[in-house]
């Protein structure tokens, strides 16, 4: 590392970057991290990569190495992250979108089709899946619900970033639905984590992204009871379900559901082949 005050090229501060971190994303992070300090796209770098960083420029970016290098997520320190091709704002309330969540909503709009439908987004974080649905489903009217107050305003903020709209509840699952409501679509990206896994996530995760959106108790099922009890009350007779699950509690969730008298349609797996979501539609015991 150069010594403050000393002329150092972007091209060299990008290079210092990449040293300075470590792991199979150190050069998309390094890059990350110098795109956000001086707003440069890739052509602008290359036509200006050997032209002297400026100083404040360079203390910034360094700032946001160390704090990566300390274990923060890149997202948080950009503050912004992408999911299903659109922006959205992060902090440390919310999750960090993630890729394997895109298999949900892609199984949603697949079933969806063109149809004006009624969709509820439960345990909604960031806002990630509500608005990914409103905004690739225009004719949808979408509810988002979360227990953070914080989420809900972040998920509300979302909405307006990607120019759609969605009606935000703030409580605990299903206490945050106005009464009497059924939908359509219901999807859910609830805590999941058990017990021991928790223990053993990787630094980034344990200590920085929200545990309240993480921890599904003892054995990660927590929340799926709870949705499993109470689906078929919410759901129109012809809805379904779509629950982002662990690539390992697909028995147990699909179990969970039969139980409460729901019909299991389908596991869908993530671009890993991992077990990802469970669909779901109402049994003929809830009618009402």
């Amino acid at each position: 590392m150069k010594p403050e005050g000393e002329k150092i090229t972007l091209r060299q501060l990008l290079a210092e970057g990449q040293s300075a971190l470590s792991g199979e994303d150190a050069q998309l992070e390094a890059w990350l991290l110098l795109e956000s300090v001086f707003s440069l796209d890739r052509a602008a770098f290359w036509l200006r990569c050997d032209e002297a960083a400026s100083p404040e420029g360079c203390r910034q970016y360094r700032q946001r190495i160390a704090r990566r290098q300390a274990g923060e997520p890149v997202a948080y320190i950009l503050e912004k992250w992408e999911f299903m091709g659109l922006p959205f704002r992060v902090s440390s309330a919310v999750l960090i979108p993630r890729p394997d969540t895109e298999t949900l909503v892609e199984e949603v709009l697949a079933w969806a089709g063109n149809r004006p439908l009624q969709v509820l987004d439960l345990c909604t974080g960031s806002g990630c899946i509500a608005v990914s649905l409103a905004k690739y489903l225009p004719q949808a009217c979408v509810d988002a619900a979360d227990i953070s107050p914080e989420a809900i305003n972040i998920a509300g903020g979302n909405a307006a970033l990607n120019q759609v709209t969605i009606s935000v509840y703030q409580g605990d699952l299903w206490e945050a639905v106005p009464a009497g409501r059924q939908y359509d679509v219901i999807t859910a990206n609830p805590p999941y984590i058990d017990e021991e896994e928790m223990k053993q996530l990787s630094r980034d995760v344990r200590e920085y992204e929200p545990r309240l959106a993480l921890d599904g108790g003892a054995d990660g099922l927590t929340f799926y009871r709870r949705l499993a009890a109470e689906s078929g009350r919410f759901l129109k007779p012809a809805g379904r379900a779509f629950w982002e699950i662990g690539y390992r509690q697909a028995a147990a969730v699909t179990e969970l559901a039969r139980q409460a008298g729901l019909r299991v349609v389908a596991v869908k797996k993530d671009l890993a082949g991992h077990d990802r979501v469970v669909i779901v539609e109402r049994g003929k015991n809830h009618g009402r």
